[in-house]
């Protein structure tokens, strides 16, 4: 890569280079009309093209649904990524190398780390070519047939990049030793790498021998692992897969991504699965949201990947055995708190006859497979049938046992409706009344400990006293509590450092800009330097803080002013922050918004304070000073006093009222 440049000049660049006709074309169909070009909307769904992009102009407008914006926000919007993401990946394709810190010895670090990451993509790259181009092979024209035989046509073969590892303990080194500059540098790459091992003799040999190879993608398309079938008989394991790596982490990676996230995107749904081939054949099939994850349970990482990618409904298809069914009840239980905020909406397929999608597709058709989607039952349904396996509800011990399993689920569901539901239709299966269950449930919910009925209660604390008895402090509340510890910390901050985080926050979101502009208009900033940039931003409308703020840390680097450059510099570091957890789940608009006010609140509280300690000095100074003979020296208090009305009258902002924590 070329240049070592910060973050702000990187971004510069980008948006020069971006071309925003260019970028959209990539992802629509575009058809000239006059001075711009249209087409169908990718935002919505229209059937006549609203969707405007005026090239001359650098922006992009549909009439139809409203979006609009630059290169830049078409991109963060279309693959639900942040500034930041968009930036740092545009920089990359430019060969924009990105300054990670000032600090030498951080950037020193950051940059082996990343000439690592290069040194294995494109190691990983070469192989990955290598293992495809082995089907072509004369004396390998058997595993091309093997994979028609599975049902595996060449498009899909190309498009999964799928390959074959030859029975030979050197042929991938010995041809990586002389494709790859990275490898006939430093051999230990290969084993970095997962794709060979240590000899003991010294050396390399191949790890994937005689195996059906399965090329596993980034995000971005980079090959970052594989998984390796076993082609002989008795040869073990079944499958051979990846170390973890550098690029590779399996807790981040879902197989499949790559080429499902186009339709992922706009159809709303993805299909999680268990294995490669069930993803190859559903695609194969028409099923093209279908994912796996590689060889690990769902986590946490999975489903941000998927909500960033406009997710909605999540089905998992998992087997119908033992195991598959466990599978499924775990994921739900993982995604429970997605599930609880009503954003995600989960549905749990069961392939019919025990069968994998793999060899579903081979009897079954694309309908067969959308009306088991249409059938398929929410997680609630799927966790409670499953509570209910093995047991006689038309016996009376049958009917108390499926009660004992039911209670625990039914006293999680806190929606009044949902649960009314719920105790409904299991009434009608358990052959019992409503009223029945109900009591049921309230006589267990009775028992429950009182944190897990009311989790968010605040609950007192006991210390120990001097004869050792334990005596009740104040309520503290739970860990659970972020805005509580949020308050706590943003109450502890100095002025300076509450009045950076209000700018920043104004940054971030239009709502929160509109209302400082309200709340802020009069008051005294105790940061000149941010006192000064709040000035500049005022008059501004919300998208055009960002591109001013990269002008003036242009400038303001041109002419040496360190203290304005370490200023923005900081600002668009928190920002992104702050924008990265947003888009994270992390935090909400609503916490947003209450953070604002927080932190408002606490300012005005820390300014009054300071104004009340200001005042009484000065008091006493001309207390002091009347008392002397010679009263030359008085002081004029009106300014301080006028201060005083101002911060009296700032109490709201955004229509939130202060928390009450603070009065």
């Amino acid at each position: 890569m070329s240049g070592n440049v910060s973050f702000p000049e990187a971004a510069e660049q980008v948006k020069q280079q971006l071309d925003v006709l260019e970028t959209v074309g990539k992802f629509v169909t575009l058809k000239k009309r006059g001075r711009s070009h249209l087409g169908l909307c990718p935002f919505h769904k229209e059937k006549s093209p609203s969707f405007n992009v005026a090239a001359d102009k650098g922006f992009f407008k549909c009439f139809g649904c409203g979006e609009s914006g630059d290169a830049i926000s078409f991109l963060m919007k279309i693959e639900n990524k942040t500034y930041g993401e968009v930036i740092r990946e545009q920089a990359d394709e430019l060969g924009l190398s990105i300054r990670y810190s000032d600090n030498q010895e951080d950037q020193a670090k950051y940059a082996k780390k990343m000439e690592e990451r290069e040194r294995l993509w494109d190691v990983l790259k070469n192989a990955a070519q290598w293992f495809h181009s082995q089907l072509n092979v004369e004396h390998h024209f058997g595993i091309r047939d093997y994979l028609t035989n599975r049902g595996f046509n060449n498009e899909v073969i190309d498009r999964f990049h799928l390959g074959y590892g030859p029975e030979s303990w050197d042929a991938l080194t010995t041809y990586l030793l002389s494709a790859s500059p990275h490898v006939s540098e430093d051999q230990s790459v290969l084993e970095r790498a997962s794709l060979a091992g240590a000899r003991d003799s010294g050396g390399y040999y191949d790890k994937f021998r005689n195996r059906l190879m399965v090329p596993i993608l980034d995000t971005r398309g980079r090959c970052i692992g594989f998984g390796g079938r076993a082609l002989g008989d008795d040869q073990q394991p079944k499958y051979l897969n990846s170390s973890e790596s550098l690029v590779y982490q399996k807790s981040e990676i879902l197989y499949g991504f790559f080429q499902a996230k186009d339709a992922i995107r706009t159809n709303k749904y993805a299909v999680v699965m268990e294995g490669y081939f069930d993803v190859i054949a559903s695609h194969m099939a028409g099923v093209e949201e279908a994912v796996a994850t590689c060889g690990t349970a769902l986590t946490e990482a999975h489903i941000t990947l998927l909500l960033k990618s406009g997710v909605e409904t999540l089905y998992l298809c998992f087997d119908s055995d033992k195991a598959g069914r466990n599978a499924a009840l775990s994921a739900i239980e993982r995604l429970d708190p997605w599930i609880q905020r009503q954003k995600l909406k989960i549905r749990v397929l069961r392939v019919p006859g025990g069968k994998d999608p793999d060899d579903y597709f081979k009897a079954n058709t694309l309908d067969d497979f959308k009306d088991l989607m249409n059938h398929a039952p929410d997680a609630l349904s799927f966790r409670f049938d499953c509570s209910l396996e093995g047991i006689d509800l038309h016996s009376a011990d049958g009917q108390v046992e499926a009660t004992q399993r039911l209670m625990p689920l039914l006293a999680k569901v806190k929606h009044p409706i949902v649960r009314a539901q719920l105790i409904s239709r299991y009434g009608e299966r358990l052959h019992l009344s409503e009223d029945a269950i109900r009591q049921s449930l309230s006589s267990f919910e009775g028992k429950m400990p009182y944190a897990q009925k009311k989790p968010f209660q605040q609950r007192a604390s006991y210390q120990k006293g001097k004869d050792g008895q334990y005596i009740k402090g104040k309520p503290q509340p739970p860990p659970e509590d972020f805005t509580h510890l949020r308050q706590q910390l943003v109450v502890q901050q100095s002025l300076p450092a509450l009045e950076q985080k209000l700018l920043t926050l104004a940054l971030v979101n239009p709502d929160v800009f509109s209302g400082l502009k309200q709340s802020l208009f009069h008051l005294p900033w105790q940061s000149k330097i941010l006192g000064w940039l709040w000035e500049q931003l005022y008059p501004k409308g919300y998208e055009d803080l960002h591109p001013y703020l990269d002008d003036l840390w242009q400038q303001a680097q041109s002419q040496n002013k360190q203290g304005i450059v370490q200023t923005v510099q900081g600002l668009l570091m928190q920002q992104e922050l702050l924008k990265q957890q947003l888009e994270d789940d992390v935090l909400d608009k609503p916490q947003l918004l209450e953070m604002t006010n927080q932190c408002l609140h606490a300012w005005q509280k820390r300014y009054h304070q300071d104004m009340l300690n200001t005042r009484n000095t000065a008091f006493r100074k001309q207390e002091r000073v009347v008392q002397t003979e010679d009263n030359e020296d008085e002081t004029d208090t009106d300014g301080i006093m006028l201060h005083y009305d101002v911060l009296e009258t700032q109490g709201r902002l955004l229509q939130i009222a202060p928390p009450s924590s603070r009065e």
